[in-house]
């Protein structure tokens, strides 16, 4: 596949906005306790993913697991901070997370419709949220569980017990960052489309002319 200029500068848009999200305080990760941090980092990796299908989600699901990685060794905030030096932990799960959601947008690119439909995008959008949350503490789970399960264990904040606490507090944070996923991505996206849309037919008449 050749790379244009068009490919280079979206990527820079959109990797440049994950970086700001990720590197400025309380815009991109918000920290709700010492444990629960809720991120809109996966909203420019769902839309990437919505508008330019699988190549274009897994450049943006790396970017926002490097940044994430970064973040968490230059300025850890939470106490499962220090696992996510780790790529596995940090990079892989963001990067299957942007690929899979491009992949399933590309083929529901296939029938107009559905692609154009708000409900079917926003919960696709939902579902593949989801899907990140349970990859990234799928992945804490199985490579650090001693370590993991202690941090959910000593937080104590939302429930008591090891394993229902650390799904209620997964769960809360998980079903946020979902919705807000279900509501922007179909709202934004169908923008963009308008926006590219209209800039190609102004371009056109402008060719005419």
């Amino acid at each position: 596949m050749k790379i244009t200029v068009k490919d280079i500068a979206i990527d820079a848009i959109f990797v440049g906005i994950i970086a700001v999200m990720t590197f400025v305080p309380m815009v991109g990760m918000i920290a709700i306790n010492s444990v629960v941090s809720f991120t809109l980092l996966h909203l420019p990796v769902v839309l990437g993913a919505y508008l330019f299908g699988w190549r274009k989600g897994l450049v943006l699901g790396v970017a926002m697991g490097v940044c994430s990685m970064l973040k968490a060794i230059i300025a850890p905030t939470g106490a499962l901070d220090p696992l996510f030096v780790w790529p596995w932990i940090s990079v892989l799960p963001r990067a299957l997370f942007g690929y899979l959601s491009g992949l399933f947008f590309d083929l529901l690119h296939k029938n107009s419709k559905l692609y154009g439909n708000p409900l079917i995008v926003g919960l696709l959008s939902f579902a593949f949220t989801v899907m990140h949350t349970v990859f990234v503490f799928g992945s804490l789970f199985v490579f650090f569980p001693g370590i993991t399960i202690g941090i959910f264990a000593g937080s104590g904040e939302i429930l008591e017990g090891v394993v229902v606490g650390a799904i209620v507090i997964i769960s809360i944070g998980m079903l946020g960052e979902a919705i807000l996923a279900g509501i922007i991505t179909p709202v934004v996206g169908k923008a963009t489309m308008f926006v590219a849309k209209r800039f190609r037919s102004g371009d056109r008449e402008e060719e005419k002319e």
